[in-house]
């Protein structure tokens, strides 16, 4: 009996790296993992496919494995893969001497109308070459300055990031983020005064974007000349 479980249990771990590597891919290519039904998708597709080079997968996922499908568990693995990813992103940071980094900040209601802040950290490797990580999305409790400077601090303590280190922040123009008194970048630059705030260029983009846009629809100008605009701000904030 204790030969037949042993036996079980190395196909199930085999299975289960197969689950697991495809999550990975679908989540590198930005991928859906489910849909609206959990029958169906781009996972179950992919499972269908490896089940044709791994043998039995297909007899096995019919069985009650299909609780690998539950959302939950889904998110938790994938929650993991995050936490993987920062881990490695945190060790190539610290690993440059001496340490430099600039956080790049931007948020929005999620479908729940959640506030989620997407984080970036700009760094500057051993070869002096600028690097931009993507750090992940952060629930923010509300979307005063406060709230998301203690958001951006906690991240770097998280993270074993030194405030000293912090040489530079970059949000949109909003009220509550490029403030004077009471923003984000005012309530950071209180604890470290060598991180002077840049008003977002991917923002500048987008500001351009809409007035040409508000320019098309009243004098019909043609959308080839509006990219030329855009283009033209894009090679000005480079």
């Amino acid at each position: 009996m204790s030969t037949h479980k042993a036996a079980k249990q190395k196909i199930a771990s085999e299975y289960l790296l197969v689950i697991l590597s495809s999550w990975k891919c679908l989540a590198k290519e930005g991928l859906t993992v489910r849909k609206h039904f959990n029958n169906k998708g781009d996972l179950i597709e992919l499972f269908k496919l490896r089940s044709l080079d791994v043998t039995n997968m297909t007899d096995w996922l019919q069985q009650d494995r299909w609780k690998m499908m539950h959302p939950e568990i889904q998110n938790e693995v994938l929650e993991i893969f995050k936490h993987e990813l920062v881990k490695i992103l945190w060790e190539k940071i610290k690993s440059n001497d001496p340490l430099i980094i600039s956080i790049i900040c931007n948020g929005t209601h999620d479908v729940s109308g959640l506030e989620q802040e997407s984080v970036c950290v700009c760094w500057v490797d051993g070869n002096f070459e600028p690097q931009e990580s993507f750090l992940g999305f952060f629930q923010a409790s509300s979307t005063t300055g406060v709230a998301i400077s203690c958001l951006i601090q906690d991240i770097l303590l998280r993270l074993h990031l030194p405030l000293a280190s912090f040489c530079g922040q970059t949000y949109d123009g909003a009220g509550n983020m490029s403030g004077s008194q009471k923003g984000t970048q005012a309530r950071i630059s209180e604890k470290q005064l060598l991180a002077p705030f840049v008003h977002c260029g991917a923002h500048c983009v987008n500001l351009a974007m809409m007035d040409c846009c508000e320019t098309t629809k009243k004098s019909n100008v043609h959308w080839i000349g509006v990219m030329k605009i855009v283009n033209c701000s894009v090679n000005q904030l480079k």
